[in-house]
């Protein structure tokens, strides 16, 4: 590897020089090219564009991190963020190898568990661009906030894009990916079940546990990371 970019997704109600901010210092003394955007599930941003757009923004910076000569980019994401770092690379995002770090937000779950039935139906019969008042869920926690019922559907369908194990089943070419769990979780969403094992096989696939709680797992993920990352520069992998 000659110029190695990242790119690292915070997550929900984060902020790009949050929780992943040591991770991103250890990668940027390590001369890695770092860009840490603002994902719109940030305070700031509250949820202002559809999953599917989130998931474009991510392709533009990956996109990006290549025009500056990059030959090689790492996505990186946190909670949300990894899920939508999963999702990205299932619709072609430009990276070379993932790295999922307390991979979380599982709207399948949360139907399954009754918690999004009525906001559910609610969003679907409104009108794309109307406003409700619908929940957000993040580590056991729950907020109601206002959201376009399209974004939030683009979100929390059970079967829609956000859903972990669709984004595995649909990543058809084989990339490096670490998948890090949180061992201290504060709520339901570290582990994304089973989709890990619906990944399509690669050599350097490789799911871990850190002693970590949800929000402390990339500070955690700093050792596991550098250490996934110098064995993707020994023997070639191919795509």
């Amino acid at each position: 590897m000659n110029r190695r970019g990242a790119l690292l997704l915070h997550g929900k109600w984060d902020v790009p020089d949050g929780a992943m901010r040591p991770l991103a210092e250890a990668l940027a003394d390590g001369g890695w090219r770092v860009r840490c955007p603002r994902c719109c599930w940030s305070p700031r941003r509250h949820y202002d564009v559809t999953f599917a757009a989130a998931l474009a923004e991510v392709h533009v910076e990956l996109e990006r991190l290549r025009a500056s000569g990059c030959d090689f980019v790492l996505l990186a994401g946190h909670s949300l963020g990894a899920n939508a770092a999963l999702a990205a690379a299932a619709a072609d995002a430009p990276a070379d190898a993932l790295a999922l770090i307390a991979p979380g937000h599982r709207p399948e779950s949360l139907h399954a568990a009754g918690l999004t039935t009525d906001a559910l139906s609610a969003a679907r019969a409104a009108s794309p661009g109307h406003r409700l008042r619908l929940p957000d869920f993040n580590q056991g926690r729950r907020r109601l906030l206002r959201f376009r019922a399209d974004v939030w559907l683009s979100f929390f369908d059970p079967v829609g894009d956000a859903a972990m194990a669709r984004a595995a089943r649909r990543l058809t070419t084989p990339r490096p990916m670490l998948w890090i769990d949180a061992a201290q979780s504060g709520g339901s969403g570290d582990s994304a079940d089973n989709a890990f094992d619906l990944l399509p096989p690669h050599p350097q696939n490789l799911r871990i546990m850190v002693d970590s709680s949800h929000a402390a797992a990339p500070a955690a993920a700093i050792g596991p990371v550098r250490e996934w990352l110098h064995a993707l520069e020994g023997p070639r992998w191919t795509t």
